[in-house]
């Protein structure tokens, strides 16, 4: 994975010392790129996902818990970097209603994340959880 110096050079200097980072929706392409920055950082990381699994970045492997709200809350995360959503590509093994509701149960638990007293910066995006009728 290649990340352009610059766009390194400006999440960097978005975090403090003592930070500890949390990045949802690890096993997607946001989500990798993600956990490649913050590895760069040094600081604590917690990479989640929709399961327990390892993935690979970079030749490095990456643990990603499931995501709830217990453990995230027990890491204390100071930074979250929120890619977790349904993509589209989803929509038709779902169907829309359950897509819908799978997205919208999703938004509620960001909510949640971002409002944890730990939390001085969020940052949320998709990179589909959208869908044209």
């Amino acid at each position: 994975m290649t990340i352009r110096a610059e766009a390194l050079e400006l999440f960097l200097g978005n975090l403090r010392s003592d930070d500890r980072v949390l990045v949802t929706g690890a096993g997607g392409w946001f989500g990798r790129t993600a956990i490649a920055m913050a590895r760069e950082s040094g600081l604590d990381l917690l990479a989640t996902g929709s399961k327990d699994q390892q993935i690979e970045i970079s030749g490095t492997s990456q643990d990603v818990q499931p995501q709830s709200l217990e453990s995230i809350s027990a890491f204390e995360p100071t930074v979250v970097i929120d890619t977790a959503f349904v993509t589209r590509e989803r929509l038709a093994v779902l169907g829309h209603s359950a897509y819908v509701e799978t997205n919208q149960k999703i938004i509620n638990q960001s909510l949640d994340i971002a409002a944890l007293p730990s939390v001085r910066k969020y940052i949320g995006f998709s990179s589909g959880a959208t869908v044209h009728l």
